[in-house]
This record gives structure tokens, C-alpha cells and sequence, in this order.
């Protein structure tokens, strides 16, 4: 990132917010690039995304959501992986809420 383009942007964030970035050094990183976006496998999870321990009977109180929760679910296509970890989230959330007697609507 050019010098320049830098202060811009730190000026232009201090401008617009309460928290202002007062002192450096700054580091400017990139670009970034992917090389390893998934790897084989995970953790074993039920429907509820429960951790599932030896012979596939779920761990009371783990759960797993995002690329950890998919259970060897390999997903293809930009930003499904972000999605899932949105989605599961979300669900694994509600389950360990109502596993711990929280009523979630």
C-alpha cells in the first residue's frame, strides 16, 4: 500500500470515529493471498452440532460450528465456507442455549 494511501486512510478513520488511531508504527499488509483453504476431515458432529466422542455419542456441553463443525463436509464456491460459519454458528448457538435450559425464540 502506497505511503500515501495510508495516511489517507488513518485520517479518513480518525475523522469518522470516537476511537482514533493516534500513533504507529503502522504495518500495512498484502495482498493477501490464499494458498490452503480447507483441509480433510474435522470433528465429528451430530445434526445439533454436538461434538461426538467415542462411539458417536455426543459430549455434553461441546459443540462445533464453522469449518470445525462440518463434519468432513467438504463445501465448493467462494463464500459458502462464510456462510456455514454464519449458519452453524447461529444453530449451534440455539442448541447449546437449550441444552443449558435457555429458552431462545
Amino acid at each position: 500500500m502506497p505511503h500515501e494511501e495510508l495516511k489517507n486512510s488513518v485520517d479518513a478513520h480518525n475523522t469518522d470515529n470516537d476511537t482514533q488511531i493516534l500513533s504507529g508504527p503502522f504495518y500495512a499488509l498484502g495482498p493477501a493471498k490464499s494458498y490452503v483453504v480447507l483441509t480433510d476431515g474435522g470433528l465429528a458432529v451430530d445434526e445439533e452440532h454436538r461434538l461426538l466422542g467415542e462411539n458417536d455419542k455426543a459430549i455434553p456441553g461441546l459443540f462445533a460450528a464453522g469449518s470445525v463443525g462440518q463434519g468432513g463436509l467438504m463445501l465448493k464456491g467462494h463464500g459458502h465456507h462464510i456462510g456455514w460459519a454464519f449458519t452453524s454458528g447461529r444453530r449451534a448457538g440455539r442448541h447449546a442455549a437449550t441444552e443449558a435450559g435457555i429458552n431462545v425464540t
